[in-house]
């Protein structure tokens, strides 16, 4: 690319004066397609997944970003959509079921000796779709899924492939259309643990409605959405391109491939949306956005196909502040980031190939413990009564199957908020009771042989 040529006299120059300070173009690749996607390991490691229609290609960074050195993708004959390594040798890649992205019959493949070999292990089947992402938690590693439209139309069924230990077993799951002629974004996907998660979907004809989150909070038993207000289509279609949230489950931001200076923010866990004002003064933008797992901190990209801008925001989206780009960049069509010794690393793919980094040090970032408890604990929740979220904590002091299940007065089960296996620590949950009604609840706690019982009140 012409930009490598530009760049590669000053941009040695730029990072150093910098000091990392704001974002920076680092490098990038040949040959990644026009909707490359990013998965990074650590601050070093790296892999970018996409290629031109027809042709498959992956990506290796192992100097943050720097240099990029092919891997291997024999036996695959489409472009991958969607991207996720583990370390350096286990990678999962989907492709769009067609050349172009055109859909049908997707599959997921996946390596474990860093491209040497490469293995087809699940497929959409059907006749439309194709992989919109791959992703699994950052905090809790055993959970992931990857999801596609609906194989037999977009009036159907969403096709998702959910696992519990780490891409050992696959669950399918089968959340309901949204609505007629409803797609999901490529790489939209969130997932805080094994009961968040969830992806975003848009109507596929020109319209003034918004686009939409798809989300369950227990595990998949149920779904719900709702309009991602502030991320609007404006007159055409538009989908949305990212859609993220704090691991407490309750602040999420979201955008769409049609923004102006406007976003979508929930702090109800996605129960509902409102339009949030941003400082960007571009029309028409694409967004990416990545939080720091632990933390109210979430960074935004926006860009056009001739320009790009970049914000950061410590209060989950209530205000922002504006982080200097490079020069020549834009049309960035996915990020990720990794958190490391008190710093955030984030990575930016271009639609030309090109590689931006930001590091940013960021506080208050609730880090994981390291002391173990001496005994089984429930705590009372807090704040009680309530309205309409509040936090339970709990003790685990040796590793035990965890569960936590909310009840109504009448003993009727209405949320499952753990139901797995957990090491021993002090946890704490935020639980969000929006869409309940005004009463007397209860939740209780299994786990090791341990039992008990605590009452909460919700006042609307």
């Amino acid at each position: 690319m012409s930009k490598f040529k530009l760049f590669s006299i000053i941009v040695l120059v730029f990072i150093a004066s910098y000091s990392f300070a704001q974002w920076t173009f680092v490098g990038g690749v040949t040959g990644a397609g026009t909707n490359p996607s990013i998965s990074v390991i650590d601050p070093n490691l790296m892999f970018i997944g996409g290629g031109p229609s027809g042709v498959p290609a992956v990506f290796k960074s192992t100097n943050g970003g720097v240099t990029f050195t092919p891997v291997g993708v024999s036996g695959i004959t489409l472009e991958f959509y969607a991207i996720w390594a583990v370390d350096a040798n286990i990678i999962y890649a989907g492709d769009g079921g067609a050349a172009g992205g055109a859909g049908g019959n997707a599959k997921v493949w996946k390596t474990t000796n860093g491209g040497t070999n490469w293995t087809n292990i699940l497929t959409t089947g059907g006749t439309a779709g194709f992989i919109n992402g791959i992703i699994f938690s950052r905090t809790k590693p055993n959970f992931g899924f990857i999801q596609s439209d609906p194989p037999t139309g977009a009036s159907g069924t969403y096709w998702i492939q959910k696992t519990n230990d780490n891409g050992a077993n696959w669950i399918l799951q089968s959340p309901p259309s949204v609505g007629t002629s409803w797609s999901s974004g490529q790489n939209s996907l969130f997932i805080i643990d094994s009961l968040f998660y969830g992806f975003g979907a848009a109507y596929m004809a020109a319209t003034t409605n918004n686009p939409k989150s798809v989300i369950t909070s227990n595990g998949g038993a149920t779904w719900y959405n709702a309009p991602l207000t502030g991320a609007p289509y404006a007159s055409n279609i538009a989908f949305p391109s990212t859609v993220v949230f704090n691991t407490n489950k309750i602040n999420g931001i979201a955008g769409s491939s049609n923004i102006g200076n406007t976003v979508a923010r929930t702090t109800n866990g996605g129960v509902s949306w409102f339009s949030q004002t941003i400082p960007s003064t571009l029309t028409g933008a694409s967004m990416q956005a990545k939080y720091v797992p632990n933390s109210n901190t979430v960074f935004i990209v926006v860009s056009t196909t001739t320009a790009a801008q970049s914000f950061k925001s410590t209060d989950n989206g209530a205000t922002w502040t504006t982080l200097t780009w490079p020069a020549g960049v834009f049309n960035c069509t996915h990020m990720e980031l990794v958190y490391s010794a008190g710093s955030a690393y984030v990575y930016a793919a271009c639609g030309d190939g090109s590689v931006c980094k930001l590091v940013q040090t960021v506080t208050g970032v609730n880090e994981p413990q390291t002391s173990v408890p001496d005994n089984y604990r429930l705590e009372q929740n807090f704040p009680n009564p309530f309205n309409p979220t509040t936090t339970i904590n709990y003790s685990i002091p040796k590793a035990s199957f965890v569960t936590l299940k909310v009840y109504d007065a009448l003993g009727s089960e209405v949320m499952t908020v753990v139901n797995e296996e957990q090491s021993a620590k002090n946890y704490s949950y935020n639980l969000d009771f929006s869409r309940m009604a005004s009463g007397v609840y209860y939740y209780t706690i299994n786990a090791g042989g341990f039992t008990a019982t605590k009452k909460l009140t919700l006042v609307k």
